[in-house]
């Protein structure tokens, strides 16, 4: 019996490396399964491998071996000290490939990613570039309840921030849950980029009227000048957000 079991795990091993994209294995994120030829192996074992997660010059990069294998998970910052010239091709044949087998198995670290230009995705509130277009436009997409007929105004269903962060589970995929006719995921990538132009238009203008906002505070028997900058701009668009 015990041979008979070797036998069969060893077929299955072969037709893996065989015909790794159709492998029933592929479903399981054990660490044992193969993609395009290449073994699958834990992501902290990958990077313990090749130390791309070391950002240091002292280290030596092992980015040959680490081509040999494909992590079970997604890393977003792999290699920040770049790779050898000779090595260019190959690696860009197996990152594609890698990109292929994180689409195959829906991995929601990967997923996450997909969602960064889309205009409910709360990483932009991380940046000092942006002051909060990407809000009015998702408070206008917010579908309102109805009670009988007439709509109540102050009991709405809040888009953002969307809950999910995650491309392959996105719940504006199937289901109607936003206020514009005929909705498509896509808007939501569009609007994004609108929201980006408006608020870099807003960032532009405050720019180049900050110097009429600069007071300056003299004091002569201390003889000092204290230079006072009234972010009148921008505090009169964040309390309109606000409101």
């Amino acid at each position: 019996m015990k041979l008979l079991d070797k036998s069969v795990n060893s077929l299955s091993e072969r037709l893996d490396k065989l015909y790794p994209d159709t492998s029933s294995s592929n479903s399981n994120n054990d660490g044992t399964n193969y993609w395009k030829g290449r073994k699958i192996i834990p992501l902290d074992k990958w990077l313990k491998i090749t130390k791309a997660n070391t950002i240091s010059r002292r280290e030596k990069y092992n980015v040959k071996e680490g081509l040999q294998y494909f992590p079970d998970d997604y890393f977003e910052w792999m290699f920040p000290l770049g790779i050898s010239e000779d090595l260019t091709i190959e690696a860009n044949e197996w990152y594609s490939d890698y990109i292929e087998l994180m689409e195959y198995r829906k991995d929601s670290q990967y997923g996450s990613t997909k969602c960064y230009e889309c205009l409910l995705c709360p990483r932009r509130d991380e940046s000092a570039l942006f002051i909060g277009i990407h809000k009015v436009i998702a408070k206008g997409l917010e579908q309102q309840e109805e009670d009988k007929g007439r709509e109540v105004q102050d009991d709405t269903t809040p888009v953002y921030p969307c809950p999910v962060i995650n491309r392959f589970e996105c719940p504006y995929d199937k289901e109607q849950k936003l206020s514009v006719n005929n909705f498509n995921v896509n808007i939501l990538f569009a609007l994004e980029i609108i929201a980006n132009a408006v608020d870099r238009t807003f960032i532009r203008a405050y720019s180049m009227t900050k110097s009429n906002e600069t007071v300056y505070e003299t004091n002569f028997l201390a003889g000092k000048v204290n230079e006072l900058i009234h972010y009148m701009m921008a505090d009169n668009i964040h309390g309109r957000l606000n409101t």
